[in-house]
């Protein structure tokens, strides 16, 4: 039943998914209690559903609970915790809390460094979500130096005309608008079309 719910959320069908995770984090709540791991990917499977219904303050507290619980059983710095992070920090950025997002994304990116390195995919894409915010923040120098080093990276690693590269070519583009740089974002976007 829960990959059923999962195959619906990423289908788009987040309804479907919506009533099919109710059920699921009931009945794991149940049978496995409170804090068991399934009993948190169910929770964090149904605030991911939330998130693509819109209903932002829903997943938040549903995140909130998941990045609590998996600090007190796995530690700060187990890779699931830092999932959660990351997940609350997104849900933040869509609610417009933005401040709060940076700080979360700050901390995953600090340990993702750490842990993984500074060239790891996870660790550039914890890089990109905090250039993000920071360009909600209107810091646009600090997204510029961040999205400049995920966009070198990407080539370095997953080559000029990877998904990704391009992405991170379109954020610095973006950034490099809103700074009022034109001919360095025009640059980058007709290499993007």
């Amino acid at each position: 039943m829960g990959d059923l719910a999962v195959t619906y959320s990423r289908l788009g069908e987040f309804k479907k998914a919506q009533e099919l995770e109710n059920v699921v984090l009931e009945k794991r709540k149940q049978s496995l209690g409170d804090n068991h791991p399934e009993t948190l990917i169910a929770m964090g499977n149904l605030a991911y559903t939330y998130k693509g219904l819109g209903e932002f303050k829903k997943a938040q507290e549903l995140d909130i609970v998941v990045l609590e619980k998996r600090k007190q059983f796995l530690g700060d710095n187990h890779p699931e915790t830092l999932r959660a992070m990351g997940n609350l920090a997104y849900t933040c950025r869509e609610l417009g809390d933005f401040k709060k997002a940076q700080e979360l994304e700050i901390v995953v990116l600090e340990k993702q460094k750490q842990f993984l390195g500074d060239n790891h995919p996870h660790t550039l894409t914890a890089m990109g979500n905090l250039a993000s915010t920071y360009s909600n923040l209107g810091e646009f120098k600090k997204a510029q130096e961040l999205y400049i080093v995920v966009l070198e990276k990407r080539k370095q690693f997953l080559g000029d005309n990877h998904p990704d590269t391009l992405r991170a070519m379109g954020n610095l583009a973006n950034t490099y608008r809103d700074l009022g740089e034109l001919k360095n974002a025009q640059e980058l976007e007709i290499v993007t079309l």
